[in-house]
Order: structure tokens, then C-alpha cells, then sequence
């Protein structure tokens, strides 16, 4: 064996390698904290917060982060869109909430509101629309849908087709106008 000359360093006590191991070092910590949320979000999508009681009824997932739940809640049905708003969810005016006492059941059977809202989660985008009703056998308790769709592009869609058509029917309804058809008799 042969004795290492004095003054010999190892390959790891280089001021070079040591410069260039700690910008391999932070480049893996900025790629990491850009990396490690961007794929919590893919495995784990968001869900809603939900008022204290609410008890999941059915779960459907059509795909990777389009979802719909039913929920029942101990809750009336405007004290959830109240709870709704406070997550920046915007509700429509609601129908049969107004005036009511805390201990009233409410006064409409069918359809109380609809909400909307949309939420940036890393470099995602988020569509939250829940359909709130009162449950049939207590007015003071509710079923409300919540539908979530992740936009994995980054960018919610303006309006889809079956929007437009949706707004077309409810203010023709609104209005009391009938669907425009055309008269014209055809030509022998």
C-alpha cells in the first residue's frame, strides 16, 4: 500500500463540487415546492366545506375530478346558503328564505337556490355549483347537490352551449315569451 502524499483532499472538498451540489440543491427545493402541490391537488382534489351535521347520501364520480354529492343537513336550506356565502360561494336570490325565523320551516318545497363559485388551487381552477332544497319529510332540514369540476388547463370555459341554451329557456319562462318557432308555411 501506498501512502496518500500530504495535502491530497478527496473529490467531495472541492470548492467546485461543493458549488455545484448546492445549486443542484436549491434547484430540487424550488422544483419540489412547485412539484409537491401541483400533485396533492391531482391525487387529493378540494371538496367543499360543510355545515356541523351534514351527512353524505350519495357519491358519483364521472371523472378524475368531476364529482356530485348529495348531502342531507340538519340545517334549513337558506342557513346553508348563508354558510355557502361565507366560503365565497355566490348564491341566487333565494326563494322562500325571506323573513324567516331561525325556528320557521320553510316555506317553499321545491327548489330554494342555486350557488356558484370558483376557486384557484395551485395552478388549477375549480367549479363548485350546488343546487340547495328542503328535505321533503322536514322543512327544517335540507338536501343539497354539490357538483365540482376541476378545470385541469388552468382556464374555466366561458360559457358552455348548454348554458346559453339554459339562460334562453329561463328568461323566455321569466318573461312569459314563448320559444320563437318559425310560422312560415312552406312554399308548393
Amino acid at each position: 500500500m501506498t501512502p496518500k502524499p500530504k495535502g491530497a483532499r478527496g473529490c467531495l472538498s472541492s470548492p467546485l463540487v461543493l458549488v455545484i451540489l448546492g445549486v443542484v440543491m436549491v434547484v430540487s427545493a424550488v422544483v419540489m415546492s412547485q412539484a409537491v402541490p401541483l400533485l396533492y391537488t391531482i391525487i387529493f382534489p378540494p371538496t367543499l366545506a360543510l355545515p356541523a351535521g351534514t351527512e353524505l347520501v350519495r357519491h358519483t364520480q364521472y371523472a378524475q375530478g368531476i364529482d356530485e354529492w348529495l348531502y342531507s343537513s340538519p340545517a334549513r336550506a337558506c342557513d346553508v346558503a348563508d354558510h355557502l356565502r361565507t366560503l365565497g360561494i355566490e348564491c341566487r336570490a333565494s326563494l322562500g328564505c325571506g323573513g324567516l325565523a331561525p325556528d320557521e320551516p320553510e316555506s317553499y318545497s321545491g327548489l330554494v337556490t342555486q350557488c356558484y363559485g370558483e376557486q384557484s388551487i395551485s395552478m388549477f381552477k375549480v367549479q363548485w355549483t350546488v343546487t340547495l332544497n328542503p328535505a321533503d319529510s322536514d322543512g327544517m332540514k335540507s338536501l343539497f347537490q354539490v357538483y365540482r369540476e376541476m378545470f385541469w388547463g388552468g382556464q374555466i370555459p366561458s360559457k358552455r352551449f348548454d348554458d346559453v341554451v339554459e339562460d334562453i329557456i329561463i328568461e323566455m319562462t321569466l318573461t312569459a315569451h314563448s320559444i320563437p318557432i318559425s310560422t312560415a308555411s312552406p312554399q308548393p
